[in-house]
């Protein structure tokens, strides 16, 4: 689950971030151009008003841009991403190992152990309030790609 979520989390901010700095981007360009034109001229009152707004929208966007940290959260989600893909490839490779055998022996506890730990760890760096409609979308999709009831554990 943590998997995804984190997945999903970076590319939305990734998409904001994009967002808002073409944004930036482009009022900033139209304030620019609209000043060139405009300098000549008398200066048409409704131009005037439409160049006072693109330069607002490219202040505020390019001020608010640093406050969001949306690069930053990208980055730590990312991370996330990539750490829990690593800790789902180990227990992966874990449980397969005691499929092969047949049988748990004293290490795959042990390793069973550390990756808990792990995973602990990595508890602490979760979102506080993570996106609840995210969580149960997911968690809709998993259940239907493996339902709940087909993971039994052998007897």
């Amino acid at each position: 689950m943590n998997v995804r979520y984190y997945g999903c989390r970076a590319h939305s901010l990734r998409q904001w971030n994009k967002a808002v700095q073409v944004i930036a981007a482009v009022s900033s360009s139209a304030t620019v151009i609209t000043v060139l034109k405009e300098s000549g001229t008398g200066g048409n009152p409704l131009i005037r008003v439409a160049l006072i707004a693109l330069a607002m929208i490219a202040a505020v966007a390019s001020a608010i841009m640093p406050f969001l940290g949306l690069s930053e959260k990208a980055k730590d989600y990312e991370k996330l991403h990539f750490i829990y893909s690593e800790l789902c490839a180990q227990l992966e490779v874990l449980m397969n190992a005691i499929k092969r055998r047949g049988s748990v022996q004293d290490e795959d506890v042990a390793a069973l152990d550390v990756l808990q730990q792990l995973y602990g760890h990595l508890a602490s760096q979760d979102e506080v309030k993570p996106k609840r409609d995210l969580i149960d979308e997911l968690t809709k999709a998993i259940n239907k790609a493996v339902p709940p009831e087909s993971l039994r554990l052998a007897k």
